[in-house]
């Protein structure tokens, strides 16, 4: 996972093992989350938990949704999911 703005990457957190995990001990991946989490929240982000969440989006249990390089990808309609939607719209 890798958070960057303007072009300079500004926190990260290698995941080695089938990108989901790590070898290293728990404690140093924990503070590594932990940084990670802290930069996003520094710059706004406003999710309780940033790691749950991208692990969830890019996690085969769902196999419907996925995080493409154009936004969050419905991948049974074959199209972009509008991350915002207009009042009425569900």
């Amino acid at each position: 996972m890798v958070a960057a703005s303007n072009g300079t990457v500004r926190a990260e957190v290698p995941l080695l093992v089938g990108g989901i995990t790590s070898e290293r001990s728990m404690a140093a991946l924990g503070a590594e989350i932990m940084g990670f989490e802290r930069t996003l929240h520094e710059r706004a982000y406003v999710r309780a938990d940033p790691f749950l969440t991208m692990q969830i989006l890019t996690f085969m249990a769902v196999p419907a949704l996925r995080i493409r390089e154009r936004g969050l990808w419905d991948v049974r309609e074959n199209r972009v999911v509008p991350l915002i939607l207009d009042e009425g719209e569900a």
